[in-house]
């Protein structure tokens, strides 16, 4: 628990920019997840970002997945699925990638995935994620899978966080 509170305020001077709730809701959701000894269900975070952001999403994405999951030791070996590499075949085909490289990750026990552009993944690949983020029956429930979407536009600075929130959901559904 310390090393991911070590770490997560090793994050909040990297990434300067992002709002106390931000920060707020990241350690409360992890810390309750890594403090259960048998949880529940895994933890999901999705971080949506505007064009100008998205290297920082997906770089903050591996970098929290680096430490909530200590086994890593390194960035580079933090499992990551890239929606792009996807997004041009079957989803069907895709949908068996997924699961092979999620399953393969989590059976060998290590507790963080991150899958970046997730709103690039071809239909119906995306069910599959039931399966691993479905509260109470998911597969791994002491894992962690974070993803990133890459919107398309700037929200408008006037928006406050539950609607810029609601952008994200409004993308996804598209």
């Amino acid at each position: 628990i310390q090393v991911f509170k070590d770490g997560l305020e090793t994050l909040k001077r990297q990434f300067p920019n992002q709002t106390k709730r931000f920060w707020r809701i990241l350690r409360t959701r992890c810390l309750a997840h890594l403090k259960e000894k048998h949880p529940r269900q895994p933890l999901v975070i999705l971080l949506g970002a505007p064009p100008s952001a998205h290297p920082v999403a997906n770089c903050l994405a591996l970098r929290l997945a680096n430490i909530l999951d200590p086994e890593t030791e390194h960035i580079e070996n933090v499992e990551t699925v890239n929606g792009k590499d996807l997004q041009n075949i079957e989803g069907d085909i895709a949908k068996k990638k997924l699961d092979e490289s999620l399953h393969g990750t989590f059976d060998k026990g290590r507790r963080a995935a991150v899958v970046k552009h997730l709103e690039l993944l071809p239909p119906p690949s995306e069910n599959l994620f039931y399966a691993y983020c479905d509260n109470d029956n998911a597969r791994f429930k002491h894992a962690a899978i974070l993803f990133t979407v890459h919107l398309q536009m700037e929200p408008h600075s006037s928006l406050r966080p539950v609607e810029a929130e609601g952008m994200v959901e409004k993308f996804l559904s598209d």
